[in-house]
């Protein structure tokens, strides 16, 4: 995914995790980027579960 910005394009790279438990399990993925996000309020690294 690239993030464009006054620089210049920036790249970021979306790994995905997944996590399978036994008794069906509520979530199975979990995903995070490469690259904090938002640096000069409070730096976040995105990331989330899903199924």
């Amino acid at each position: 995914m690239n993030k464009q910005q006054a620089a210049g394009a920036i790249e970021f790279t979306i790994n995905v995790k997944e996590y399978i438990t036994p008794k069906g399990p509520a979530m199975h993925f979990f995903a995070q980027a490469d690259k904090e996000a938002n640096q000069h309020p409070a730096a976040y690294r995105p990331g989330g579960w899903g199924k």
